[in-house]
């Protein structure tokens, strides 16, 4: 029965499930930055980076959709 939940742990996440929680997570650490209690402020940065990168490689996968059609 172990196993089973360390598989479905594993499993990979989607562009759509991956975005909702770089989100979620960006807004959480900017709520800490404006009230002080955040230590590692270039977090924030990455996390946008981060962000930035899946949208762009979201966006280049469905113009290649696009152009097969």
């Amino acid at each position: 029965m172990n196993k089973d939940k360390k598989q479905e742990a594993k499993k990979p996440l989607s562009f759509e499930e991956l975005l909702e929680n770089c989100r979620s997570t960006l807004i959480v650490l900017q709520i800490k930055s404006r009230t002080g209690q955040l230590v590692k402020t270039h977090q924030i940065k990455q996390l946008k980076k981060e962000i930035a990168r899946l949208l762009t490689k979201k966006q280049s996968l469905m113009s290649k959709i696009q152009e097969k059609v």
